[in-house]
């Protein structure tokens, strides 16, 4: 009896060093990093641009953004004769203070009212991005500056 006691003590002593182990190697795996994270979320905002689905897209505007504009006047600001593709991430720099930039280069597609037919050109341009707890939002080029403010303030 003594030898199937110790015999049975020895499989509950694996069986729990096994469980500590897989518990240890799944605290160990880690979810994407901030930069994978911007990535995904610059093409994801301008997809849904690309689509003319403004109003998701605005949704990824930082908060104090969203105070300040209506998703109405949002939306109103995206002239029709101007159409985005989805852009090509050419460099990102994250920067200590939360702040992000990201080097773009994108297909704009322009119908003049007195042209016939849309022409494509590549524009290239810096998008400026915010980490606020734990996400990234797009902060327009005017409001970088109280971006950064209301990064500071937490």
């Amino acid at each position: 009896m003594r030898l199937f006691e110790a015999g049975l003590m020895k499989i509950v002593v694996v069986v729990v060093a096994l469980s500590l182990f897989g518990l240890f190697l799944a605290s160990c795996k880690s979810g994407p990093s901030k930069e994978e994270q911007l990535r995904a979320r610059v093409l994801e905002y301008w997809k849904l641009k690309a689509m003319g689905k403004y109003a998701d897209a605005y949704n990824l505007e930082y908060p104090t953004y969203k105070k300040l504009v209506t998703v109405e006047k949002y939306i109103a600001n995206y002239n029709a004769e101007a159409k985005t593709g989805v852009p090509v991430i050419k460099g990102i720099k994250i920067n200590d203070d939360g702040t992000a930039k990201v080097d773009l280069k994108m297909p704009v597609s322009l119908k003049p009212p007195f042209a016939k037919k849309a022409f494509e050109v590549n524009v290239t341009a810096a998008d400026n991005w915010i980490w606020i707890d734990g996400d990234w939002f797009h902060v327009p080029t005017q409001k970088k500056k109280q971006a950064k403010t209301m990064n500071e303030r937490g």
